[in-house]
């Protein structure tokens, strides 16, 4: 995880996150909502998900796909993912940062 922070740090250009809370199913949404269309144009993404305990992997494939069905092919992608009792199930805990941006 540290080589994906270094990344970030060194990815020339503008660099923006969020942190928050959704249901699964919705994460794609919020993600388009935080970013607007400025996704598409970084270099570099560093998605970290919480998910609950007993969620499957399939759980956390399904989410992960949706996820990368919204980048482009040309984005860096680092995903971590790590689980917690205190998480309810069909929800995440994410954080998100894009790195590489032209401009704000």
């Amino acid at each position: 995880m540290e080589e994906d922070y270094k990344k970030i740090f060194n990815t020339k250009g503008y660099s923006i996150g969020f942190t928050g809370t959704c249901e699964l199913r919705l994460i794609q949404k919020e993600i388009l909502n935080k970013f607007n269309n400025q996704i598409q144009n970084a270099k570099y993404i560093y998605v970290l998900l919480s998910l609950n305990t007993k969620q499957t992997l399939f759980s956390i494939d399904e989410v992960l796909n949706k996820i990368s069905s919204i980048l482009n092919d040309n984005i860096e992608v680092a995903f971590h993912t790590d689980t917690s009792s205190d998480i309810l199930i069909n929800k995440c805990n994410y954080t998100i940062v894009v790195a590489g941006l032209d401009e704000l």
